[in-house]
């Protein structure tokens, strides 16, 4: 069975809305068609194109991949290509044909190299790359100058190109759970980065260059060996969510109060005694957690955080 003989059983049997995938509620409808259990196709269309499309074989029984039946024809206006399946090994050539390729997933695929062709997808703003085999990022990927979120969790990748700092539209970048030991040099030149995920990385210094992201909103570091927030943190004057559970962090820099636009503060299970006087300056505060933490009494004017809906202390 090709994929797209599987794409027309699909079409005949469920429709589904793009980017509103419910995988378990999928598989639950597709238990009576064995074959649709185990693997499927998802897509959309758009003026009698393809815009969306996602291929998973994620047990393999029945589907067969094979690069002939990927055929870019009917998906030459297509802007969202999701690949999950470990039965997938490589990409097909043709894929860089798809010229209007906004979004390609390749989650939990045994793809163990990306290709240096990349860089041909002028006009790609996601790259998620989870889950993959892959150890290193190709050089070139810092012509995806159109790039905003790049995603390579859960991967053995142990550092970033130097030129990764290149991609001036980038606003997302998660390297949760990869063996990186540090940040390039220049990543503060990521001007338009709003989103940082270092969380379960090799990560154990937070260089004070990271104050530089002017544009930071969200910064999780949980679960690294840092021991040490740089008192220039503060400079993060767009940080909305700052998370430290789980790190070797002992105190708090008194000018974290300068973060005025700070809604959430995760600092779970560190070593943390007490918290700063000046907390109840962060009047944007509305999530505080302390679960696990060493603080036995909270500072009198904690009740000036009017905007507090939660307070965890277990």
């Amino acid at each position: 069975m090709t994929a797209f003989d599987l794409l027309k059983k699909w079409e005949e049997k469920i429709k589904v809305e793009p980017f509103q995938i419910d995988e378990k509620k999928i598989l639950e409808k597709c238990k009576e068609f064995d074959e649709l259990y185990s693997n499927y196709i998802l897509y959309s269309l758009s003026n009698n194109c393809i815009t969306n499309l996602v291929i998973s074989a994620i047990k393999s029984t029945n589907f067969i991949y094979d690069e002939k039946d990927f055929n870019t024809k009917p998906l030459y206006n297509c802007t969202s290509l999701r690949i999950i399946g470990r039965c997938f090994t490589c990409l097909p050539e043709s894929i860089y044909e798809l010229k209007n390729l906004q979004r390609l997933d390749l989650f939990h695929t045994e793809i163990k190299e990306l290709p240096e062709r990349i860089y041909e997808l002028k006009n790609l703003r996601r790259l998620e790359l989870r889950g993959m085999e892959i150890k290193e990022l190709p050089k070139r990927i810092c012509e995806l100058k159109n790039l905003q979120e790049l995603d390579i969790s859960n991967t053995e990748i142990e550092e970033l190109p130097e030129r990764i700092c290149e991609l001036e539209n980038l606003q997302i970048l998660n390297l949760y759970r990869t063996e990186i030991k540090e940040l390039p040099e220049k990543i503060c030149e990521l001007k338009n980065l709003k989103k940082l995920y270092i969380n379960e990385t090799k990560i154990n210094e937070l260089s004070k260059i990271i104050c530089e992201l002017k544009n930071l909103q969200i910064l999780v570091i949980s679960k690294t060996e840092i021991k040490e927030l740089p008192e220039i943190i503060c400079e993060l004057k767009n940080l909305q969510e700052l998370d430290i559970s789980k790190t070797e962090i002992k105190e708090l820099p008194e000018r974290i109060c300068e973060l005025k636009n700070l809604q959430m503060l995760d600092i779970s299970y560190t070593e943390i005694k007490e918290l700063p006087k000046r907390i109840c300056e962060l009047k944007n505060l509305q999530i505080l957690s302390l679960n696990g933490t060493e603080i036995k009494e909270l500072p009198e004017k904690i009740c000036e955080l009017k905007n507090l809906r939660r307070l965890e202390l277990s």
